[in-house]
This record gives C-alpha cells, structure tokens and sequence, in this order.
C-alpha cells in the first residue's frame, strides 16, 4: 500500500487494521534503529540486575505503588500541575489478573505473560549481537518483564513495562519510586525484573542519547501508551 493510498484509506481502516499497520511499519524499522545506536563507538550496555523468581501466589489484594516525592510531599507549588495529578492519580497496580498503569497522560492494562522474555530480546543479548533478531510478527499484548534503566553512575530513569520481544509498551519515570518496591512487584505479578546500566562516552556521548538508545533496544510496541509528559521526567534529565 502506497504512501498515498495508505492516507486516504486510513480514516475508514478498522482499529485492528490500523494496529496491525502500525506493527508492521515499527517491526520494519525496529532493526534499522538499534543497528545504528548500537554501531555508535564507546557505547555500552550493561546487565545490573536480574530477578526471576515469582512469588508463591498468595491470598493478599494485590499489589499497588504510587510515586512519591524525595520530599515525600509534593511542593505547594506543584498543586496545580501535573506533577499533583502524578502525585494524586499515578499507579502501577497488580490484582492478580492485570497489571494496570496510570499516569497523567493515560492508563494500560496488560495480563502478565509468564513466560518470560525470549531468547535474543533482552538488551544485553541485542548489544552484544548488535543488532535484534527478527520477531515473531504478532503486536504482543501481555507484559512479559519491567525494566529499569539509567546511565551508569547515575539513577535510574525509566521503568518500562517490556512484552516477550521486549518491545515498550509504555514507561513511566523511575525516580518517584524504590527499585526493591519494583523488584517486588515484578515478582508478585510473577514476571521478570531487569536492570540496566548505558554507557556513552566519549565520540558517542554526542551521537546517541539514552532515550534514542532505549528505542534502539526496545522497540516501541504499536499498542505502546504515553503514560506521562516530559515536565515529569524532569526533561528528560539523566544525570542528575
């Protein structure tokens, strides 16, 4: 379907349609993408941490973190921004059916895929290979691992939620909230948990930024939702 046929039928496509073109198009590009972060010199990506040991089901409720503040309470300032609407309604929930997440922006929920991640997808194996291998060609809609990521020396930054092919189907900030409180969630919804530690140094430093390689390691899913602005991921301040 050409370019100018592909905008005049769109309006009229069926939503599963659509998804399935925006798939295709995103799968197309997924190599492309990670090929060129991943050639950059003096990148690295590194495995910081690994868990996947599930919990033993359980009779608790469920599971729910909500971002908090390093003052613990949102300045007075922000009582009319988003960050009190991040502070008020923001939520990553587990009610062992779905996991649900909520920001300012929108809300997804996913069934957990316990399987886990398949082999040649997690990012570690995508660096040292240079490149991702091909996908199975279905828009995967269960979340299969959370990750979280950040420059080394730095904190962490993202957590995003990873299907079996390890494609982002959203994130949201890691710094209002504790990576062994997310550790075990991962753990209580029995998915995995992986951390990870980017590297850009010297030539690369000015070639690739970290949401640029993010994108080139998980490649964005077309069911992925924007959960948050930039105003709450500090413009996207990664050394601080």
């Amino acid at each position: 379907m050409s370019i100018f046929t592909n905008a005049l039928t769109w309006p009229f496509l069926t939503s599963d349609v659509k998804l399935r073109l925006r798939h295709q198009r995103l799968d197309a590009a997924a190599g492309k993408r990670a090929g060129w972060a991943l050639e950059v010199p003096d990148v690295a990506v590194k495995l910081v941490k690994a868990v996947d040991d599930p919990c033993k089901p359980g009779r608790d409720p469920g599971m729910r973190l909500v971002p908090v503040s390093s003052s613990a309470k949102y300045p007075p300032r922000y009582s009319n921004s988003p960050f009190a609407a991040w502070y008020s309604h923001g939520a990553i929930e587990w009610d062992h059916h779905r996991v649900t997440v909520t920001g300012t922006r929108g809300s997804a929920a996913w069934a957990p895929d316990a399987g886990g991640l398949r082999r040649g997808f997690d990012a570690v194996e995508v660096f040292q290979a240079g490149r991702r291998p091909t996908g199975s060609g279905n828009c995967l809609a269960r979340v299969a691992a959370i990750a979280t990521v950040g420059l080394a020396g730095h904190g962490l930054r993202r957590i995003v939620f990873l299907d079996a092919e390890t494609r982002d189907l959203g994130w949201i900030p890691a710094s209002y909230f504790k990576e062994e409180d997310v550790i075990e969630f991962a753990r209580a919804v029995g998915i995995a948990y992986r951390s990870y530690a980017f590297t850009l140094a010297g030539f690369s430093a000015t070639q690739v930024w970290p949401p640029a390689l993010c994108d080139a390691l998980f490649t964005p899913s077309a069911r992925r939702v924007k959960f948050v602005g930039d105003e709450l991921d500090m413009g996207n301040d990664w050394v601080s």
